[in-house]
Parts: structure tokens; C-alpha cells; sequence
């Protein structure tokens, strides 16, 4: 993910397209729609870190990462369109979406960024934000599980209990996890990524192929997490 004004300008200067929107249109409520709770009724969860009359924004509660934070639009007229759709055709929802990120929420989000990644406050306040920006991808899946649209703002250490299998972990690290920024040209077409999900496993930091053995992956996670915590703070020491 590029720096925050480097995104924000691309993205404001985008043009704008006020296509119909193609909704999706699910046959009958199901876990799919779990997400429609925070959207109508906010104040009711304790997950809820932030919303509006326009937005939520939430504690993702099964996480893929040691942060995992969803933000949701709340309009009637956009939770259900596909987030392709909206890339590609919706550019000032997109511009939105990242002014709430980078210039509304990102106190909010280097709070939660510092207080799931460091153990104590003492470790967590040698740490730049600009490197912990460094360490946070922003993205849509090509195919979400979830029927609300919701936009994905996460570490990049997939350490978490909730990260079961392959398909997890290769759903944020493939194309099959779009970044906020990236260009219309350079979308994907929808339904054309699921061969992603029969390749191997490898790690995001290092590059090492795990084949199909999730547990063996699960294990390096660990190992990588720890690592990236002591190299930052190495680093971090070098420029004080």
C-alpha cells in the first residue's frame, strides 16, 4: 500500500462514473448477511469502534490478523453492491472510503494497530507510524464471503486463531485481495480467481513456499511476527 497522500491523490483524481450500480441480490438471509447488524443498529455492538450516519466501522470478530478492522458504508443503495463494481464504477465512494482511513480514522487505527502488535505501551511508542502504516493493507476481496460491502483495513502478519486454512490465508495475499488503490485498468473480472485457491502457501515477508501445509505455515506466521517486531524496533532505535 502506497503512503497516505500518495493514495489520496491518485484516488481524488480519478475520474468519476455514475454508472447504475449492479447489485447483489441474495436469495435469503444467511451467516452471509451477519454483517447487516452493525450497519442498522451500531450502538448495539461492542465491536463497533466508529460510526456515523454514513459509516461503521469495526473490530472484524473473527479476525485474519492481530488487527482486522472492517469499515462499511451504511446507504441502503451501496451495502450490497459488488465491491468490483464499486472500484470500477463508484470512484467517489472509493475517494470516501480512504478520506475516512487516512484523514478521519487513523488515530483510531494506530491505536488498535499498536495496541494488538506490541506487548506493552513502552515497546509500542519507539514504533513510527509511518512504519506501522508500512505494515497495514487496505482492500476488498474479489469475491467476498460476507453480502455487505465491506472494506478490509489489517496487519499483514495473519496471526490469529481465526485463520483456520489455505483459503484464509491465500484470500489476503493473492490478487484475490484488491487493494484500495489500485487501478480500474488493473481490476480483476469477477469469478475469474478461484484457481488462486489450489496453489501453494507462501509466506507474505520471506517468500517461503509451505506447499499445501497450512500448519506449517500457521507455525512460520508466528516466527515472522516476532521477527518484524525485532527488526522494527532495531531499526526504529537506529533513527532516534
Amino acid at each position: 500500500m502506497s503512503n497516505s497522500a500518495d493514495a489520496f491523490k491518485i484516488l481524488t483524481s480519478s475520474q468519476k462514473n455514475d454508472k447504475p450500480f449492479v447489485k447483489r441480490n441474495p436469495q435469503r438471509l444467511s451467516f452471509r448477511d451477519n454483517l447487516r447488524v452493525y450497519i442498522e443498529h451500531p450502538q448495539a455492538h461492542s465491536n463497533v469502534l466508529y460510526y456515523d450516519e454514513d459509516f461503521v466501522f469495526i473490530r472484524d470478530k473473527y479476525p485474519k490478523s492481530k488487527m482486522h478492522l472492517l469499515l462499511m458504508p451504511r446507504d441502503p443503495s451501496l451495502t450490497l453492491v459488488h465491491p468490483l463494481e464499486i472500484l470500477a464504477k463508484h470512484r467517489e465512494l472509493v475517494e470516501k472510503l480512504v478520506s475516512m482511513v487516512f484523514r478521519k480514522l487513523p488515530d483510531l487505527i494506530m491505536r488498535e494497530a499498536r495496541n494488538s502488535l506490541f506487548s506493552n505501551s513502552d515497546l509500542s511508542s519507539k514504533v513510527s507510524s509511518k512504519t506501522l502504516w508500512d505494515f497495514i493493507k487496505i482492500g476488498f476481496h474479489a469475491g467476498p464471503s460476507m453480502n455487505n460491502l465491506h472494506l478490509h483495513v489489517m496487519t499483514r502478519d495473519h496471526v490469529s486463531p481465526s485463520l483456520k486454512h489455505n483459503a484464509h490465508y491465500i484470500s489476503f495475499n493473492s490478487p484475490f485481495f484488491v487493494n484500495i488503490d489500485t487501478p480500474i485498468a488493473h481490476l480483476p473480472v469477477r469469478g475469474s480467481l478461484s484457481y488462486l485457491f489450489q496453489q501453494d502457501v507462501c509466506c507474505y515477508r520471506c517468500g517461503k513456499s509451505f506447499g499445501r501445509q497450512f500448519s506449517k505455515l500457521k507455525v512460520h506466521l508466528s516466527e515472522e511476527l516476532d521477527s518484524w517486531v525485532q527488526d522494527t524496533l532495531a531499526s526504529e532505535a537506529l533513527h532516534v
